[in-house]
C-alpha cells in the first residue's frame, strides 16, 4: 500500500508509531503462587475467550489476578478501549476492551491516539490476518514479534472519515448478527419441537419403547483411513465437517483418491449417521445426517451407522443424539486421554434410545425437512452478506467507500 494509492487527505502510519499508538503487552502470573490468582478482582484475558474474524467487545474474562499477581508479573493493566490482538498461536483474533482488564502473553494491545478511533483499527486489523500469519513465521510455533509487528501498514483518513467508515461496517456486522441469530432460532425452534412431540429424554415421561442403537441399526462401519489433501477424487466428510450442533459444514472439505471397491465400501447414502467417535472431550459425539446423492466417503474418526427404516427415521435418530442429555451421556461415557478422547462402536451400540411410534418419528421428520429448507436459504442469504461484508471492508481501506 503506497500514500499515492490513496484519496487526497489520507496518510499512511504504523503500529510502532507512538503519535498514534501506546502498546501494552502481557504475561500469566505464575499458576503455583496462589497469592496471584486466589480471590482475584482485576480482569485475566486469554486468548481462548475471543472468536476468530470478528471484534470480540471484552466486558468480562473467566479468570481474574489478584492485585499482587498484576505486580510480580509483566503483564499491563490496561485502559478501557484498548484494541487487543493475538500474535502467538491463534494469531488475529481481535477484540476491545470494555473494562479495564490485563492480559496474557499471546496479546499485543494498543491505546489509540485521538486522532484514531479504535474500531477504525479494530477493523482494518481484521482484514490483515493472512498479512499477520505471515508476520508470524512460517515455524510449527507462530508469533509475531513486536518489531515485525511494528513495521504494518495501516491507511489513515481524517478522523470523519474514519467515523464514516467505522459506521458502515457496523451495519454489515449487525447483518451478519441478525444472520447467525436467526440460525441460532432455527436450531432452538427444531428442538423445542422435538421436546414438545417426544418428551424429555431423560424422563421418557410419554413412556416409548426403549431399545439399544443396536436393534435399530443394520450396520456400523469405521471410516476410511487414508489421509485427506486438497486434491483428489473423492471429497472425503472429517470430525472437523460436522458441527457441534450436528449440522454438516462443506466449506473446507479434503479428498481422496479410493479404487473402485474402496469407494464402494466408504460411500455415503442418504440416511447414514455419522458419529464423532474421536476427538476432545468435549466434541466426541458430533453427529451428522448425510442428506444428499452426491459422492461422498468418510473418514476413520467417525461411524456410520446404517438404520432400519422400518423402525427408525433418520431425522428423529439424529436430533435424539445431538440433544444435551445425549451430548452430556456421550461426554460421560468417552475414555479421555491427553486431548484426546474416543467411544467405539459397540459402546455406541449399547446406547439406549427411546423409540416412539415410526408414523410420529416421520410427522417429525417433515418439520426437519422444512426447517432445512429454511437454513439452506439462510446459508445463502449469509454467504451473499459475507461477500457483501467483505467488499464493503476491501473498499473501505482503499479509500473508496466514502465519497
Amino acid at each position: 500500500m503506497e500514500r499515492k494509492e490513496l484519496p487526497e487527505g489520507w496518510d499512511i502510519i504504523t503500529l510502532s508509531d507512538e503519535r498514534y499508538f501506546q502498546r501494552f503487552g502481557g504475561s500469566t502470573p505464575s499458576k503455583s503462587r496462589k497469592e496471584y490468582w486466589d480471590n482475584g478482582t482485576i480482569p485475566w484475558l486469554s486468548n481462548t475467550e475471543l472468536n476468530e474474524n470478528e471484534i470480540n467487545y471484552v466486558c468480562n474474562t473467566r479468570e481474574k489476578i489478584t492485585p499482587i499477581g498484576l505486580d510480580n508479573s509483566s503483564t499491563s493493566l490496561l485502559p478501557k478501549h484498548c484494541v487487543l490482538l493475538t500474535c502467538t498461536a491463534s494469531i488475529g483474533k481481535v477484540g476491545i476492551n470494555e473494562i479495564e482488564l490485563s492480559t496474557n502473553q499471546q496479546f499485543n494491545s494498543f491505546k489509540c491516539s485521538g486522532e484514531i478511533e479504535p474500531k477504525f483499527l479494530a477493523f482494518f486489523l481484521l482484514t490483515q490476518k493472512n498479512n499477520l500469519i505471515k508476520l508470524g513465521g512460517s515455524t510449527s510455533f507462530c508469533h509475531i514479534n513486536t518489531v515485525n509487528l511494528g513495521k504494518l501498514k495501516i491507511p489513515l483518513p481524517p478522523h470523519p472519515i474514519q467515523r464514516q467508515i467505522v459506521a458502515v461496517l457496523e451495519q454489515a456486522e449487525a447483518l451478519k448478527r441478525q444472520r447467525q441469530e436467526a440460525d441460532t432460532l432455527m436450531g432452538a425452534l427444531l428442538q423445542s419441537v422435538f421436546y414438545e412431540m417426544f418428551g424429555d429424554p431423560v424422563r421418557n415421561e410419554k413412556g416409548w419403547d426403549v431399545v439399544q442403537i443396536r436393534d435399530i441399526t443394520r450396520e456400523s462401519q469405521y471410516g476410511c483411513s487414508v489421509l485427506g489433501t486438497s486434491n483428489g477424487q473423492y471429497p472425503i466428510m472429517g470430525m472437523n465437517n460436522i458441527t457441534y450442533e450436528g449440522q454438516m459444514e462443506l466449506t473446507n472439505l479434503k479428498f481422496v483418491d479410493l479404487s473402485e471397491k474402496e469407494f464402494e465400501k466408504f460411500r455415503l447414502e442418504k440416511g447414514d449417521i455419522l458419529f464423532n467417535r474421536s476427538n476432545a472431550p468435549n466434541l466426541v459425539g458430533k453427529t451428522g445426517l448425510f442428506r444428499t446423492d452426491e459422492n461422498f466417503v468418510f473418514a476413520s474418526y467417525l461411524i456410520r451407522l446404517k438404520l432400519k427404516f422400518d423402525l427408525i427415521n433418520p431425522e428423529y435418530f439424529w436430533k435424539f443424539l445431538n440433544t444435551p442429555y445425549m451430548k452430556s451421556k456421550f461426554s460421560g461415557m468417552c475414555k479421555k486421554a491427553v486431548n484426546q478422547a474416543n467411544i467405539n462402536a459397540q459402546e455406541l451400540q449399547n446406547v439406549a434410545i427411546p423409540l416412539p411410534p415410526l408414523a410420529l418419528q416421520q410427522q417429525f421428520a417433515r418439520v426437519v425437512e422444512e426447517v432445512e429448507r429454511i437454513r439452506e436459504r439462510q446459508v445463502e442469504s449469509g454467504m451473499e452478506i459475507e461477500a457483501l461484508s467483505g467488499g464493503l471492508v476491501q473498499r473501505a481501506f482503499r479509500g473508496e467507500l466514502i465519497a
